[in-house]
């Protein structure tokens, strides 16, 4: 019997993972009952593009870069009445900041965010904090895929993570809809979302 060539396993595998990973993305994101589903699943699989380690680290800086985003995309919807002229806007100062810290890679998803915003015209709580899961779940799912991938020698721990990373990430979720109601400026989400990147760097480590 001819074997697989190890080039082609490898394809087939990223593009089982892709597309498995980018439909459950955006089944949860209908879970939860998202606005623009389809964008969740998008994500995963251009996370899912890399490698282990880039995919943790590109993960983080999705998140971060997405805070920043709203902020210029805040200033654009509230201070430029024409659509037109202040997506472009957002998109010159989006393409600025992440070109500047050469973090091209979150441009996608950011500029795809922020289409959001401008063609539903709703720059509510409601609506950043679609967003911002719209996100979470893509990553999320991304990196859980790539661990599955390099720990399957290992199943038990791969639950294991799995179940402190859920863990971690409905905590998260409850803190943000605290922090977007009270605006409590005293509020340990962003260090408990840097916390959740560490220990996620620490699960890949561990399997190196």
């Amino acid at each position: 019997m001819i074997g697989v060539p190890i080039g082609l396993k490898r394809n087939l595998q990223l593009a089982l993972k892709i597309s498995l990973g980018s439909s459950l993305a955006i089944l949860l994101a209908g879970q939860f009952g998202l606005a623009n589903a389809v964008s969740a699943g998008t994500i995963t699989l251009l996370t899912l593009m890399n490698s282990k380690s880039e995919t943790v680290r590109l993960s983080f800086y999705r998140l971060i870069t997405f805070a920043v985003c709203v902020i210029i995309a805040g200033v654009s919807f509230v201070f430029i009445d024409h659509m037109a002229v202040a997506f472009g806007v957002y998109v010159f100062f989006t393409v600025l900041f992440a070109d500047f810290f050469n973090l091209r890679a979150t441009i996608s998803v950011n500029v795809v965010a922020g289409a959001h915003f401008f063609i539903n015209q709703d720059f509510s709580e409601a609506a950043i904090r679609n967003e911002f899961i719209l996100v979470l779940i893509g990553v999320v799912l991304a990196i859980v895929l790539n661990l599955f991938q390099y720990n399957k020698h290992d199943r038990k721990a791969l639950v294991a993570s799995m179940r402190q990373t859920e863990e971690d990430l409905r905590n998260i979720l409850k803190q943000i809809a605290y922090y977007l109601r009270h605006a409590d400026n005293h509020s340990p989400v962003w260090t408990d979302i840097k916390n959740l990147e560490d220990r996620l760097h620490g699960y890949i480590q561990d399997d190196s």
